[in-house]
């Protein structure tokens, strides 16, 4: 079993990950209750899930670990535009 989030509004559904490919499943959608920094932080997150820039970063980071050129969280984070 695989599940995966997502955030319902307007009516529609978009997952923050997508879906596995090349699978057939079964799927059951459950609407949780959710407080009002919980939807802002959701929100937040489709938001970096659609940037360019942040998936540059983070395809860069994950190079550069595989590298072992790591350097500290604040440096990464100082690059993200405000």
């Amino acid at each position: 079993m695989l599940a995966l989030r997502g955030m319902y509004e307007g009516g529609k559904i978009e997952l923050f990950d997508p879906p596995p490919k090349d699978t057939r499943s079964l799927v059951a959608v459950v609407f949780l209750d959710a407080e009002p920094d919980q939807i802002a932080d959701a929100k937040e997150t489709l938001l970096l899930a659609h940037s360019p820039a942040f998936k540059r970063l983070i395809e860069r980071s994950i190079h550069e670990v595989e590298q072992g050129q790591t350097r500290p969280v604040q440096d990464l984070l100082d690059e993200l535009p405000d």
